[in-house]
C-alpha cells in the first residue's frame, strides 16, 4: 500500500515537472497563485543543475522512482537493495528541494508554486522512504 502511494505522489511530481517543461519548452508564461513570479524563479540561473535544466532531472527522477517501484519484484533484484538505492536519491532529492527552497527565499525573494509543490513532494518521498 505504501508503494502504491509513493508512486501516486511520484506521478504527481512527474506531472508537475512536466507542465514546467512544456511552458519553459514553449516560451509561455507560468500562472503564480501566491502573488510571486513564478517566471523568475523557473528563469534563474538555479533552474539548471550541471548545465541540466532542473524540471527535466526532476521527471527522470520520478521515472526512476516509479519504474523501480513497479518492477523490481519481477526483476529478482533484493528489495533491500532498491530501497537502499531509493533513499540515497530521494535524499538528495530532498536536499536540492531544501536548498532551491533557500534560494527562492533568500536569494532570488520569489517564490513559484510548482516549485514548492515539487520541494514537499521531494520531501513527503524522502520521509515515506526513510521511515519504510
Amino acid at each position: 500500500m505504501l508503494t502504491v502511494w509513493i508512486i501516486a505522489v511520484a506521478l504527481l511530481g512527474f506531472l508537475n515537472a512536466l507542465y514546467i517543461y512544456v511552458k519553459k519548452k514553449h516560451k509561455q508564461k507560468l500562472l503564480c497563485f501566491i502573488g510571486s513570479d513564478c517566471n523568475k524563479v523557473i528563469g534563474s540561473k538555479y533552474g539548471t543543475l550541471f548545465g541540466f535544466d532542473n524540471t527535466l532531472l526532476g521527471m527522470v527522477y520520478y521515472a526512476f522512482l516509479i519504474l523501480a517501484l513497479l518492477f523490481t519484484p519481477f526483476l529478482g533484484i533484493s528489495s533491500f537493495v532498491v530501497l537502499g538505492g531509493l533513499r540515497i536519491a530521494a535524499g538528495g532529492a530532498a536536499l536540492m528541494s531544501l536548498y532551491l527552497l533557500y534560494i527562492q527565499l533568500i536569494v532570488l525573494k520569489e517564490w513559484c508554486d510548482y516549485c514548492l509543490i515539487a520541494s514537499l513532494i521531494n520531501i513527503l518521498i524522502a520521509i515515506t522512504l526513510f521511515l519504510y
